[in-house]
């Protein structure tokens, strides 16, 4: 590679070296830290109202599976009696 095509590719001045960092220096030093407001208030909270609706939507097919294993029990006894007392009636005659 010439000389001179070497010097196209790559101009290195000092001016030119100097004023890369400069510039550099002022962008940095141009930005800060953000003002932090006087009042910080915390958001609301949202999980609350959404805490409710959810339980509830949990807790419907758990009370309708209580209720369904209620009444199978109760019919489940039922029959124990009808098969014990036909049983019963069976063995006496």
């Amino acid at each position: 590679m010439s000389r001179a095509m070497h010097r196209a590719m790559y101009p290195a001045t000092p001016r030119a070296a100097l004023l890369t960092p400069m510039i550099a220096c002022l962008l940095l030093s141009a930005c800060s830290k953000p003002e932090v407001p006087e009042h910080d208030d915390p958001p609301e909270p949202q999980a609350a109202s959404q805490s409710a609706e959810l339980s509830q939507a949990i807790q419907q097919p758990l009370d309708k599976a209580n209720a369904a294993q209620d009444a199978t029990e109760a019919a489940s006894g039922k029959q124990d009696a009808a098969i014990d007392a036909a049983t019963q009636d069976a063995a006496g005659n």
